[in-house]
């Protein structure tokens, strides 16, 4: 989502323990996919524009992430 919260599409990887996977692309700011198990790991999100943003997440629960991307 942009800072006034409206999705975006964004290319999303998730990194841990130095290894990066690449997961898809959010479509209207939406990305239902698998995630390697991981512990304090990091989503990423990609969008022209913007700067990159990232949240800490444990992938061995099940949840939701909002990531807030900021125009340059």
């Amino acid at each position: 989502r942009d800072t006034n919260s409206n999705p975006l599409d964004a290319d999303v990887s998730y990194e841990c323990f130095g290894s990066r996977c690449d997961i898809g692309k959010t479509v209207n700011g939406q990305l239902i996919e698998k995630y390697p198990v991981c512990v304090n790991g990091f989503i990423k999100a990609r969008a022209d524009g913007y700067v990159d943003g990232k949240t800490q997440y444990s992938t061995n629960k099940q949840g939701e992430v909002d990531i807030l991307l900021y125009q340059f």
